[in-house]
């Protein structure tokens, strides 16, 4: 008799042990990755809501910026847009007195909202005429943008150097021109 109840209580031990590890295995597990995940996501939540509320209390600074942005882009009309950064490029080569080489624009659009003019300007001239010239550069009222920027220096001494420059002016274009 003590054989059959030690088999019962064997049998009724190893029941309780499956059903805890189906237990495991089919509630706790998935609910703890479940809480888990939860969390995360609230986390990622309660950031982007910061962000918002950032944003929210930055809104004016933000919209002043941005109008600033469209009244220094380039001009609607594109022959005035290309004027404007031929004046921009001689007030830059008359005061960094570097000698321009060349000068090609290309017009690229990219989205039916804005344009962008891509200018390449290649220059010689001495360390501190490169080093004026772009600075001109980045300070002018123009919004453009430095894409790329390449010096090479044209003689054994480093006293001559060459700029290849590439900068881009975006242009707004307005929604009624869109149709």
């Amino acid at each position: 008799m003590a054989t059959r109840n030690r088999e019962q209580l064997l049998l009724v031990v190893a029941i309780l042990c499956l059903a805890g590890l189906a237990g495991d295995r089919l509630i706790v597990t998935p609910c703890l990755h479940f809480w888990k995940y939860r969390a995360e996501e609230i986390t990622r939540l309660n950031k982007t809501l910061s962000r918002g509320h950032l944003l929210l209390t930055r809104e004016r600074e933000i919209r002043e910026r941005w109008q600033e942005m469209q009244h220094d882009a380039l001009s609607e009309d594109a022959s005035q847009a290309e004027n404007q950064v031929l004046k921009s490029v001689d007030r830059w080569v008359t005061a960094s007195r570097i000698n321009l080489v060349s000068l090609k624009q290309l017009w690229k659009n990219h989205e039916e909202y804005y344009n962008t003019l891509e200018c390449r300007a290649s220059a010689q001239g001495g360390i501190s005429e490169v080093s004026r010239f772009l600075y001109e550069l980045e300070i002018d009222p123009l919004c453009l943008k430095i894409e790329n920027v390449a010096i090479t220096s044209r003689d054994d001494g480093g006293q001559s150097l060459a700029i290849d420059v590439t900068f881009s002016g975006v242009q707004f274009v307005k929604k009624e021109d869109l149709s």
